[in-house]
């Protein structure tokens, strides 16, 4: 009989960074790409020389200043369809990476720093970012217990 592998929890299960990454890489038809023991670390960390594939944007409805992160690129829709405030992103482990965009042109959706909006998110010289475009773009990574501006982009017309 086979081992169990080790790869991600000491369990000997493959461990929460694995499934997530299969998730995310498989096609709509079940299919991924091959994985081999080169990517994939003893640590349970993904190595690629390739692209990072997010798949489609989960869309997240602010709800009293708030989402919840439930994958790494989502589509924020403001409470009733109108224009809000994100103050709060509800969800996050250590290193994990979240790239925001607004879901439609026509609802500015104005991302907050902690020291206007008392959320968890901390933006770069404490500004914060109005995504008045599809295309304005916002990326964090979750580090003590917050959501750590990475860059913005503002790319709307």
């Amino acid at each position: 009989m086979a081992a169990k592998p080790t790869v991600g929890g000491s369990d000997g299960t493959w461990g929460t960074e694995l499934n997530e990454y299969l998730a995310v890489e498989h096609d709509a038809d079940g299919t991924h790409g091959a994985i081999t023991p080169t990517s994939i670390a003893a640590t349970g960390d993904i190595l690629t020389t390739t692209w990072l594939k997010f798949g489609s944007a989960a869309s997240a409805t602010i709800s009293s200043g708030a989402v919840t992160a439930t994958g790494s690129l989502m589509q924020i829709i403001g409470e009733g369809a109108a224009a809000d405030n994100l103050d709060t992103i509800n969800g996050g482990n250590p290193g994990k990476i979240l790239i925001l965009q607004a879901q439609a042109d026509t609802v500015t959706i104005t991302v907050r720093d902690n020291s206007v909006g008392g959320g968890n998110i901390r933006l770069a010289s404490a500004a914060s970012f109005a995504m008045d475009s599809y295309y304005d773009k916002i990326v964090l990574i979750y580090s003590n217990s917050q959501w750590v501006e990475l860059c913005r982009s503002n790319n709307g017309a």
